[in-house]
């Protein structure tokens, strides 16, 4: 009965792991090896229900062009999710608030402040 009871406890724990790295929110963020900051922020993230997929970047000036990001605007890491960027120290419910709009420019400032009308959002 023991055996039984430890089988059926372990699964429990099994399953309600495999839920909550269901629950994850995916983003890729891709940054300087030689930069500190950029961990911060991925553990920043990951404690706030990301699954951070880490790319270390050889060129960050030639992925920052190849997505759009304006030059006045880069840091020294980049998030992708939902096929918008995300630059810098943005904190992550706010990261979360962007991924979910469909339709960034018409947001007033107040409600999203970190939105610019020039800004081009690719994947």
């Amino acid at each position: 009965m023991r055996i039984h009871l430890r089988l059926v406890a372990l699964s429990a724990l099994f399953i309600s792991s495999l839920a909550q790295a269901a629950d994850l929110i995916p983003i890729e963020v891709h940054r300087d090896a030689n930069c500190g900051c950029c961990k911060k922020w991925i553990s920043h993230l990951e404690a706030n229900g990301f699954k951070v997929e880490d790319h270390v970047e050889a060129d960050m000036s030639s992925f920052k062009q190849q997505h759009g990001v304006p030059p006045r605007l880069a840091s020294c890491h980049t998030g992708l999710i939902n096929g918008k960027f995300v630059e810098g120290h943005v904190p992550a419910d706010q990261v979360l608030a962007l991924s979910k709009r469909d339709d960034l420019l018409g947001v007033a400032a107040p409600a999203c402040p970190w939105v610019r009308p020039e800004w081009k959002w690719t994947a």
